[in-house]
C-alpha cells in the first residue's frame, strides 16, 4: 500500500445537517458513527467557498486552488448569443486555464485516481493514474475514463452499471422542480445504488492500484437535499409527522447511514499512515421565501420584457435558464428615470 493522502468530498455537505446526525442526541442515534469518530479525534472547520457558492467553480477552486476569475469555470454550462439564436455549452476540463492538482501530482511522478469530480472530462494527458469523470452521461463515460483500458477493468467489479454511475440529464432536470411525493421518493432512492457505484470504484482502485492519492467525490448529499430537505432540517421537530415525512426521513438516514459506511470502509483501507481530507464544496439551508427582482420591476412598470418570435430560434431561446427575463432596452431607458426617483 503506498497510498499517501486520502481526500473525500461530499458535495452540498453542512455541519449543520452533519451535526445532528453524528450526535447521539439525534433520537434515531448516531446516524454516521464513523464521521462522529473522526470529528472528534481530527480537526474540522468551515471553509470559504467561492463567491458564487455553485458545485462547478467550487469544486474547481478546490482541484486547482485558484479562484474562479483564474480558472474560468463558473457555471455547469455557458451560453452564447449569436443573433437571435441562443446556444449552450457545457464546460469541460478544457475550459480550465489553470493547472490540476492531478496534473501536477503526475507531473511530480505521484500516480493519482480521481472519481466523480465535475469538469475532469476530457482526462488531462499527463495523468498518471486513474481518472472516471463526473457530469458526464454515461454514452461518453467510456472515452473519458483514463487510462483506455479502465473502463472494461471496470467490468470486474459485481454488479458495475454505467447507467448507474453516471449522470442522467433528463434525471437531473428533477432536481430544481417541484416533484410527486411519489417522484421525490424515487429520486432518494436512485442515488442510493449511484453512490454504491462510486464507493465500488474507489475500492477497487485504493486496493488494487495502491494510488499515491486517491480522491472520490459522493454528490448525493447535495442531490438528496435539494428535494428532500424538509425531511432532514435541523431546525424543525420530526416528531409526529404523517407516514411519508417519516419514511422519507428514514430515506434520507439509509443515505447518510451507508454513506458513513463507505467513508469508514475507504478509511479504514487506506491505513493508518495515510493523511485523510474531507471537504464539500458549498453548504446548504431552506428557503421560504424567494425574490425574482425582474418580475418585481416588471410588475412596477419599471422593465418590459423582449418580444420574441415564434421560430424554432426563440423557442430555444424560451427555453433558456433566463427565460422571459430578455428586456427591451428602448424601454428600460424611457423608465429608468422613473426607476431612479423611486430607489431615492
Amino acid at each position: 500500500m503506498t497510498l499517501r493522502t486520502l481526500f473525500i468530498g461530499m458535495d452540498g455537505a453542512t455541519f449543520s445537517v452533519l451535526d445532528l446526525l453524528t450526535s447521539r442526541t439525534d433520537p434515531a442515534g448516531a446516524v454516521m458513527p464513523f464521521l462522529s469518530k473522526v470529528f472528534r479525534d481530527g480537526a474540522r472547520a468551515k471553509l470559504r467557498s467561492t463567491p458564487n457558492p455553485l458545485t462547478p467553480p467550487a469544486w474547481v477552486s478546490l482541484m486547482t486552488g485558484r479562484t474562479p476569475g483564474h480558472h474560468g469555470v463558473y457555471d455547469f454550462i455557458r451560453a452564447e448569443e449569436r443573433n437571435d439564436d441562443v446556444f449552450f455549452t457545457l464546460y469541460d476540463s478544457r475550459d480550465c486555464r489553470v493547472e490540476t492538482i492531478w496534473s501536477i501530482a503526475s507531473r511530480q511522478g505521484r500516480r493519482v485516481a480521481a472519481l466523480n469530480f465535475p469538469f475532469t472530462a476530457p482526462p488531462p494527458k499527463d495523468l498518471n493514474g486513474f481518472m472516471v469523470p463526473g457530469f458526464v452521461p454515461w454514452r461518453h463515460l467510456r472515452r473519458n475514463t483514463a487510462p483506455a483500458d479502465l473502463y472494461d477493468r471496470l467490468k470486474q467489479i459485481p454488479d458495475f452499471n454505467a447507467q448507474e454511475l453516471a449522470w442522467d440529464f433528463e434525471q437531473e432536470k428533477q432536481a430544481m422542480n417541484e416533484l410527486s411525493d411519489d417522484d421525490r421518493e424515487n429520486w432518494v432512492r436512485y442515488h442510493l445504488p449511484r453512490e454504491q457505484q462510486w464507493y465500488r470504484i474507489a475500492d477497487f482502485l485504493l486496493t488494487r492500484e495502491s494510488p499515491d492519492l486517491m480522491a472520490v467525490m459522493f454528490d448525493g448529499v447535495d442531490k438528496l437535499q435539494h428535494q428532500a430537505w424538509a425531511y432532514l432540517d435541523p431546525t424543525c421537530s420530526h416528531e409526529g409527522r404523517g407516514e411519508y415525512h417519516q419514511r422519507m426521513r428514514e430515506l434520507c438516514m439509509a443515505y447518510f447511514r451507508q454513506l458513513d459506511g463507505f467513508i469508514e470502509k475507504l478509511v479504514t483501507a487506506a491505513g493508518p499512515g495515510v493523511q485523510v481530507f474531507m471537504a464539500s464544496d458549498h453548504g446548504f439551508t431552506g428557503s421560504t421565501e424567494v425574490v425574482r427582482i425582474n418580475a418585481w420591476l416588471a410588475e412596477k412598470g419599471w422593465l418590459k420584457w423582449r418580444d420574441v418570435p415564434d421560430t424554432e430560434e426563440g423557442r430555444r431561446r424560451r427555453q433558456a435558464l433566463w427565460e422571459g427575463t430578455e428586456v427591451d432596452m428602448v424601454e428600460a431607458g424611457v423608465m429608468r428615470e422613473e426607476f431612479a426617483a423611486f430607489i431615492k
